[in-house]
């Protein structure tokens, strides 16, 4: 099932801060455009696709810094 862009943007709070996400910063999410990342930012972003924190910090640090993180796990 597709998360609408509304129920992402509604879902998308920091649990640790209660910060939220911008409309445009939906927006720039959806087409691939850079954003300004903050922790807080990343836990809203998690908080709103439903997935663990580290999987967001993860991306995020592959996408714009360009380095590939491997779990140790099954190594």
């Amino acid at each position: 099932m597709a998360l609408r862009i509304r129920e992402f943007a509604e879902r998308a709070v920091d649990p640790e801060t209660g910060a939220t996400i911008s409309k445009s910063t939906v927006g720039n999410l959806v087409t691939g455009s850079r954003i300004k990342i903050t922790p807080e930012v990343l836990g809203a972003i998690a908080a709103g696709l439903g997935v663990p924190l580290r999987l967001v910090q993860v991306a995020a640090t592959e996408q714009y810094v360009g380095l590939v993180v491997r779990d140790p796990v099954g190594d």
